[in-house]
């Protein structure tokens, strides 16, 4: 296996994605092409030479005999990809390309597979040998099993076959059979043909000596660095896939400010740290709570510096969804591009537009989303999924769950959907069995605390949180006698994470609770708040005329 890298030093003129006519599409690739830093080709058949057309050995020719005529038969020899080009295409894009070229014969995928495993990019010759039957699908299997963190990845196959649907059906075929969790295939006719497996994307490209028709598909080597770069801003493109991907970056970038401020000198202090610490093993959760303050401070940073969802994004935005036309929140509730960039510069409050012409009465926000998706079917889902992003943090399918306070859960027998009130330092170092309160979640009502719950996929329902005391419930659980804590069962997977309680009684039954999902820290302090606020109400006799002069606002004369 031989590996060629150059590295990002050699600069050029910047090339533009043939494809790149929006500015808005601009934008995300500008964004993607920060983001992104390394891109790995695997080919077996390659060359460094400036003209590749002499492949393999040079035999010397013998003597020919008068008269003799073999057949002439149509001989279509495979062109060896030209490193140069493609790797100076990723060099003037600021990026490392690393070249891998199997041997013949070498089917060691788990090496090849690692080879490529911390590549953004990635490139793959359809044929990784000279066997007509074989492909570099075997690799791909082995690429996706062998990440288990489902890293986010553009794949594209480069070749020279001319019938390239037909690549496609098997690479659609290969990646069903898998049975991945959480990878569906979903595969793309129109535009550029994608076939979209998990976080994964796969593309493929023909080489310019291909014969396929589709001749949108054919890539120059020097043009390779700068399509893929396209299709991967294609496949994040969007204002809040811009925030994230800029947020990202400036971590990527910005390491060391992190390491400065953490240094290896300060070793002695955090060991003094963790001597002093009732439960030392909490000293490693203590420094990531301080190493994710500076992250949130380079984020922050960086995302003020160069407004990725900012008006004049926002006015790419609109321009790439609704053009010149206006956009329609209702009948006759329609707003012009500018007004409604107005709106979104200034607040609705300050600039309605014809929003404060409507009989809905401080109702409008309901209708936002609707117009600017242009779909009012799906915009009541789009505001309950981002209101559940904000509340909710994600959790590893490979993390074990813990009961602890903001924890949601369903009780399986009644499909009651519960909260947990337990505070925080109450639900960790549990040697024993454990009471945990739980605040019942009920059909949303005016007025109320609330919270979006995900209760499928793609399905969020607004539940009321009862800070009624008398609706609120206990159950005691057994703690994990290493974590300390009360942690669910089962994979994620192939079952749910559940809890299941343990009565008192022997002759009680247990009960099982799914695991809902987990609020984020902040969310959850102010729902304990909320429950301090209720608890502490003081019961107080007073003049009733007084109380309901307080109400109304009864001035004395």
């Amino acid at each position: 296996m031989e590996l060629d890298v150059l590295d990002r030093a050699d600069q050029g003129p910047r090339q533009r994605h043939p494809m790149m006519h929006d500015s808005f599409a601009e934008h995300c690739r500008k964004i993607a092409r920060r983001f992104l830093l390394t891109a790995v080709v695997v080919d077996d058949e390659l060359s460094v030479s400036a003209d590749p057309s002499v492949h393999g050995k040079l035999k010397k020719p013998g003597r020919g005999t008068a008269g003799q005529a073999e057949p002439l038969t149509e001989i279509r020899s495979r062109r060896p990809l030209n490193v140069k080009p493609v790797t100076r295409s990723f060099a003037v894009e600021g990026m490392v390309c690393g070249v891998v070229s199997p041997q013949e014969g070498d089917d060691d995928y788990e090496t090849l597979a690692k080879a490529v495993s911390r590549a953004d990019l990635v490139i793959l010759d359809w044929r990784l040998n000279r066997s007509p039957d074989a492909n570099a699908l075997p690799l791909l299997a082995r690429i996706v099993r062998d990440d288990p963190r489902r890293r986010l990845r553009l794949i594209a196959f480069y070749t020279d076959e001319p019938d390239l649907a037909e690549i496609r059906s098997k690479i659609t075929k290969s990646l069903d059979s898998l049975n991945e969790p959480g990878g569906m295939v979903s595969a793309s006719s129109n535009g550029n043909r994608t076939i979209d497996f998990g976080p994964c994307r796969i593309l493929v490209y023909a080489k310019p000596d291909s014969r396929t028709i589709e001749r949108s598909a054919i890539v120059e080597e020097r043009d390779l660095a700068a399509r893929l770069i396209g299709d991967f801003a294609n496949m994040v493109e969007g204002l809040l896939p811009s925030l994230v991907l800029t947020a990202l970056a400036a971590v990527r970038e910005d390491v060391y400010r992190v390491l400065e401020r953490f240094a290896s000198d300060l070793d002695p202090a955090f060991l003094a740290h963790r001597a002093c610490l009732p439960q030392p093993p909490e000293s490693e959760q203590h420094m990531v709570e301080q190493i994710a303050s500076e992250l949130h401070g380079i984020m922050d940073d960086a995302v003020g510096r160069r407004r990725p969802a900012g008006i004049k994004a926002i006015e790419h935005w609109l321009h790439s969804r609704f053009g010149d036309g206006d956009v329609v929140f209702g009948p006759d509730m329609r707003m012009s591009r500018k007004d409604v960039v107005e709106m979104l510069t200034h607040g609705m409050e300050v600039r309605p537009g014809p929003l404060e012409k409507g009989k809905r009465k401080g109702k409008d926000f309901l209708i936002l989303s609707a117009g600017l998706s242009g779909d009012t079917d799906i915009g009541r889902e789009l505001d309950r999924r981002l209101a559940s992003a904000m509340s909710f943090r994600q959790v590893l399918a490979d993390t074990l769950p813990q009961l602890t306070m903001g924890t949601v859960v369903r009780r399986i027998d009644d499909n009651v959907m519960l909260l947990c009130g337990t505070p925080s330092c109450d639900a960790v170092r549990l040697t024993e069995r454990s009471s945990f309160l739980f605040l019942p979640l009920l059909e949303a009502k005016s007025k109320t605390l609330q919270i979006v719950v995900p209760v499928e996929v793609n399905q969020h329902l607004r539940m009321t949180i009862s800070l009624n005391p008398s609706q609120w419930c206990q159950a005691d659980f057994i703690p994990d006698s290493d974590g300390q804590c009360v942690l669910a069962h089962g994979n994620g997977a192939d079952r749910p994470f559940t809890f299941k309680d343990a009565p008192r009684r022997e002759d009680a039954r247990h009960r099982e609770y799914v695991w809902v999902g987990e609020l984020k820290p902040e969310v959850a302090q102010s729902i304990a708040q909320a429950i301090a606020e209720r608890m502490s109400r003081i019961p107080l006799n007073q003049s009733e005329w007084l109380r309901r002069s307080q109400r109304f606002g009864v001035r004395l004369t």
